[in-house]
Formats: C-alpha cells, structure tokens, sequence
C-alpha cells in the first residue's frame, strides 16, 4: 500500500470493498482497526508505564519519545499510541487542574467566618475561570 502511486491508491478501498461486499469506508475501517492491528504491539499492555511516564513529563511529545526509546524493538500503532498519551496526559492535566482548583477554593473558604460569603467567593471563582 505504502508503494502505491496516488493515482493507484485513488479508489483503491472501494475496489477491495466490492471483492469483499463492503462498502469502501467499512473496508478502510476494518483494515486500520481491525486488520492491520495484529502487526503491532497491544498499547494497553503498557498503559500504566504510559501513566508513569504522564505524570513525570506531562507533555504527551515527551512521553512518547520517552516510551519509544524504552523498547526500540517492539513495533507500536503510531496513531493507538499517540491517541493513549495523549488521553492520558489530558486527564492528568485536567485531575492536576481541579485538584489545584479545588485546593484554591480550599483556602479562600477557609479564611471566611460566613458560610454564605463563602459560596458566594467560590461561585465568584468558578465564573472567573
């Protein structure tokens, strides 16, 4: 596929989806999903390595380089293993956020005597952000 010209590749999923009785986006859909998957490493056998990873370098450029420099032998799904990362740096970043959120309004609420004033602050804050 990869050696293909342009001109050749043009039409190429709707050519095997007739041989197959598909259409042309449920061939492709199988090929990259399905198919083609058995030639790379599973990328969930390595999530929690990915999560060490994520939460020592956060950027997801990062912990791929990193990740991929550990087994320069195994052969990844180079978009499964950018769409994990990058999911999983996200939600770090996204949980590091609220915790920080959470640990702001923590603090403000603290330092008031009036449980109403306290709302008040807090629902300030969240309509600032």
């Amino acid at each position: 596929m990869t050696t293909l010209s342009s001109k050749d590749r043009y039409g190429m999923w709707k050519k095997v989806g007739q041989y197959c009785n598909m259409d042309a986006k449920g061939t492709r859909a199988y090929f990259h999903n399905t198919w083609a998957c058995q030639f790379y490493e599973p990328v969930l056998d390595y999530r929690s390595e990915i999560k060490q990873l994520a939460h020592i370098f956060i950027s997801p450029h990062i912990v791929m380089e990193k990740f991929l420099s550990r087994y320069p032998t195994k052969q990844f799904g180079k978009h499964e293993l950018s769409v994990t990362i990058a999911t999983i740096c996200k939600r770090i970043q996204m949980k590091q956020h609220s915790d920080e959120t959470q640990d702001s309004s923590n603090n403000i609420t603290d330092k008031c005597d009036n449980p109403q004033e306290s709302a008040n602050i807090v629902f300030d804050l969240i309509d600032f952000q």
